[in-house]
Parts: C-alpha cells; structure tokens; sequence
C-alpha cells in the first residue's frame, strides 16, 4: 500500500512537469514545482512533506515504497533533462539542471517542514531560477 501511494505521488509530479514543459521557461517549471511542494507543507500545516522522499528516507522498511520513490525521482529527472536539453542546454548539463533542481527542492523540503516555515523552499526556488536562466 506505501508503494502504491508513493507512486500514485511521484506520478502527479510527473503529470505536472509534463503539462507545463510545453508552454513554460525553465524558471516558471522552477516556480511551478515549487509551488507544490510549499502548498503541500503549508496546507498540512507544516506536517507533511513529500512523500518520495519520505519512502526513500525510510525505504529499508517498505521496499516497494522505496522502488517507486526511486522511479518517481528517475521520471522527474528524465523529464526535466530532456525539457533544458531542448531549451538548449548541453546533455550533461541538461542532466546536472534536473538533478541540482529535485534534490535541491527536495532538500528545501525537508527544512521547510522541520523549521515550520517556507524559507528554504522560497531561498532555493529564487536560486535555481537564476541558475536556469543564467545563459550558458
């Protein structure tokens, strides 16, 4: 059942990167996933986070958790590096953006339910936006 929700997480995610990719600049992806995450955390009242990387946190105890966690994370990558590659960015660039931008708000994440405010979230989004849109 824990892998199941996971998955079930880790598909919306990928369902909202892939809407927006066709009509969105790197810096609004940035805005918008964002956005989730902070919603998610402020709508819990700073009880909930992610879900993906609570299973992968905790994965050793639920390993179908901990499966679909790591297949939610290569979906948003995948994504996202085939989205700055055809912003025109370098493959192994376009691979080091996705990967900067999931852990990073994945890690802003998690300080920003465990210091109860969206700071972090708010400090790593305006980062990564100046990193995606600094020209290369």
């Amino acid at each position: 059942m824990a892998g199941e929700a996971v998955a079930y997480f880790g598909r919306g995610i990928s369902a909202a990167i892939s809407s927006m990719i066709a009509q969105s600049s790197p810096p609004e992806i940035i805005d918008a996933v964002v956005t989730i995450f902070r919603n998610s955390l402020v709508e819990s009242n700073f009880t909930s986070s992610c879900p993906v990387a609570a299973a992968a946190v905790e994965g050793s105890s639920t390993p179908a958790a901990l499966t679909a966690a790591g297949e939610s994370f290569t979906s948003w990558e995948s994504l996202l590096t085939s989205f700055f590659w055809q912003q025109g960015q370098p493959s192994e660039t376009a691979a080091q953006w996705a990967t900067v931008v999931i852990a990073s708000i994945e890690g802003a994440t998690l300080m920003a339910k465990a210091q109860h405010t969206t700071s972090p979230l708010d400090r790593i989004g305006a980062h990564l936006k100046a990193l995606v849109s600094a020209p290369s």
